[in-house]
């Protein structure tokens, strides 16, 4: 909904503080065990320990086959574990979404050499 001028970006605080009223309202009215959490990131996803109970990486399972983060990380919902699981299907790859982490040992980076050696096909 934003595009890339200043202008955009400056509206991008208030249409979040307009967002996180009207899920207080709505949580409000839906009584008061409930509460609103807002995150920004995820920072520990991916690592190991990010769930609880603990879970890891199920690179021989059924939905998300990834190697880095356990399908515990994500969604649970049906939907997105299907929505996940007829994406590789369809591709006939996995979805690779590398992100550079900062404070990683350079021999712990993905780098293209290492990519490459990774044990699926990126959709091109």
């Amino acid at each position: 909904p934003f595009g890339p001028d200043l202008d955009d970006v400056l509206k991008l605080e208030p249409a979040l503080a307009w967002r996180r009223r009207e899920l207080e309202r709505i949580a409000a009215e839906l009584g008061p065990s409930i509460g609103v959490v807002t995150l920004s990131a995820f920072p520990l996803l991916g690592v190991p320990g990010c769930t609880a109970p603990a879970a890891e990486p199920s690179p021989d399972g059924e939905v998300s086959k990834s190697l880095l983060c356990p399908d515990e990380a994500t969604s649970p919902h049906p939907r997105y574990q299907t929505f996940t699981a007829n994406y590789r299907k369809r591709k006939g790859c996995k979805v690779g979404a590398f992100i550079p982490r900062e404070g990683v040992r350079d021999e712990e980076r993905l780098n293209p050499q290492r990519i490459a050696e990774l044990p699926f096909e990126l959709a091109r």
